[in-house]
């Protein structure tokens, strides 16, 4: 999935497309060559954001889950269960899904 920090103010692919129209995108993935980094890859370029740096964090979802709780990353890509507690205490948003599953009752409104 996609999340971004609550704060962020982004719900949606659509508002991420308007609030980073002209900006760097910072998306964190897990490490290097993993699916989460293929996905931003892949993905990212077909939003319409031209411009953004894929942040690799080698120690997986422990590294990149606080990155974004920090502000350290606009968004990150990562598995529903990784970021569970943040999701229902609203902490993070998740934007978009990156398989045909939706994740069961936390993603099916995505």
């Amino acid at each position: 999935i996609f999340v971004a920090l609550s704060d962020l103010g982004v719900n949606s692919v659509s508002d991420l497309q308007k609030k980073f129209e002209g900006k760097v995108l910072n998306v964190g993935t897990q490490a290097a060559g993993s699916l989460p980094d293929m996905a931003a890859k892949a993905v990212v370029p077909e939003l319409g954001i031209s411009e953004y740096n894929v942040v690799n964090y080698a120690g997986g979802a422990g590294e990149l889950v606080p990155a974004v709780l920090g502000g350290h990353v606009d968004i990150g890509i990562c598995q529903p269960s990784e970021v569970s507690t943040y999701l229902e205490n609203g902490d993070v948003t998740i934007i978009g899904v990156t398989s045909a599953y939706s994740g069961g009752a936390r993603c099916s409104d995505v």
